[in-house]
């Protein structure tokens, strides 16, 4: 009779979350032949703040796709992956108060918590010091290469879910600022997760003078992301924080040169691959002006060279002996 693996996806709405899964219902399940999977997906039935499972669950071992889903109360090994980590700031509203009690709480239980980055492994450790962290690079879709079609137009390329954090508000004022040709247009290509801010960024683009140069493209497939990549003069990303960053490791393996945000973790991923500055608006758009003009020859090799170090299977085959070992 085959083990059962209990795979708790359901934060896996946007983003990463999405990747990660179809990693995990492919390469994972490849390498777990002698395990059953069973995926808690996305539904409105089913909220994430729900316990998962109850004292009589069936699952040899649970594998959490987010921190912030309530397990419940697992009394079979469970291994946590640590995506989207609220380490840095005070949460305020009560629906976010209530994420990061589960999210301790989810720690505590967990076998081993699962990091991408030695850098948010430990903060996590610094927080829960009892707990088995440990670090799993993420990878990249093959897709992701400066071969193949390439997006049309003169535009700098900016990747994320609409989420406040993403500081797209950042990354249009760098834009408007930037002496780089009124020919030139910002696409944000990722799901519109939050009507307001989309509203808010709209009238901030007309406001600036940008009305028609600012496209929201919304949610795109990845071998559309990749062609946006191709063809982009540079990728500006301004998010206040990532645990990981899968946009700077897509745009180093598409070759395109990378302005970005000054954190520990953008410099353990990019290793000196990319442009990061701090939160200034004319740092950035000083930053984003050389990128368009410089050549991508020498740092688009070097970006390609080192988003090789990001892998799939070697995540999948490293999580599959995690998973073997607590059970």
């Amino acid at each position: 009779m085959r083990k059962q693996l209990l795979v708790d996806a359901r934060t896996a709405r946007t983003g990463g979350g999405t990747t990660v899964l179809r990693v995990v219902d492919g390469r994972l399940a490849e390498c777990l032949p002698e395990y059953e999977f069973e995926f808690r997906l996305p539904t409105s039935a089913d909220h994430p703040l729900r316990p998962l499972v109850g004292p009589r669950s069936q699952a040899s071992v649970i594998l959490g796709l987010s921190e912030s889903s309530n397990v419940g109360w697992p009394h079979q090994p469970y291994v946590m992956l640590a995506r989207n980590w609220k380490c840095w700031g005070e949460e305020r509203s009560l629906r976010g108060a209530a994420r990061h009690m589960v999210t301790t709480r989810n720690g505590r239980r967990a076998s081993v918590v699962v990091s991408a980055t030695d850098t948010f492994a430990d903060v996590i450790r610094d927080q829960l010091p009892t707990t088995d962290v440990r670090t799993v690079r993420f990878g990249v879709s093959e897709s992701f290469s400066p071969a193949g079609p390439s997006a049309k137009g003169n535009y700098v390329l900016s990747v994320g879910d609409l989420y406040r954090h993403k500081r797209f508000d950042l990354a249009i004022d760098a834009f408007a600022r930037a002496r780089i040709g009124d020919d030139f247009e910002l696409r944000i290509a990722g799901a519109h997760v939050d009507d307001a801010l989309l509203s808010e960024l709209r009238s901030q683009a007309d406001s600036q003078g940008l009305a028609g140069r600012v496209v929201f493209m919304g949610r795109v497939d990845v071998e559309e992301l990749a062609s946006l990549y191709r063809g982009a003069s540079a990728t500006l990303l301004a998010s206040d924080l990532e645990s990981f960053g899968h946009p700077y490791v897509e745009a180093m393996a598409s070759g395109c040169p990378i302005v970005g945000r000054t954190s520990n973790v953008a410099e353990e991923v990019t290793a000196g691959c990319a442009a990061l500055v701090g939160a200034d608006v004319d740092e950035m758009a000083a930053a984003l002006e050389v990128a368009v003009s410089a050549d991508r020859g020498a740092l688009a090799s070097a970006g390609v060279q080192r988003s090789g170090e990001f892998q799939w299977s070697s995540w999948a085959s490293s999580l599959a002996e995690i998973i073997h070992e607590v059970t």
